[in-house]
């Protein structure tokens, strides 16, 4: 939601942009918001070694899967460092 604006602001704009009644423009908020969660949640599992890559690559894309490995690796190095000093 943006700060200005209040959700039944933003639903009338959505409604008067779009043409789209309420339950429409609702079940498509609810649909997104549903898929951001599941996305969530593969990450989640591949970073705990419980889906696979090609699994996580299938969902969210090559190359957000490709950000997550190096978002992984780049804070274990600095786990590492900050343990080892190395």
């Amino acid at each position: 939601m943006s700060k200005h604006l209040s959700i039944t602001a933003e639903m009338n704009y959505l409604k008067k942009v779009t043409g789209q009644d309420e339950p429409t423009i609702l079940a498509q908020a609810v649909k997104k918001g549903i898929d951001e969660l599941y996305k969530e949640q593969i990450v989640s599992l591949y970073l705990k070694g419980r889906v696979s890559r090609k699994k996580v690559v299938e969902i969210i894309g090559a190359e957000a899967a490709k950000d997550i490995d190096y978002q992984k690796k780049a804070i274990e190095a600095d786990i590492k460092w900050g343990i080892v000093g190395e």
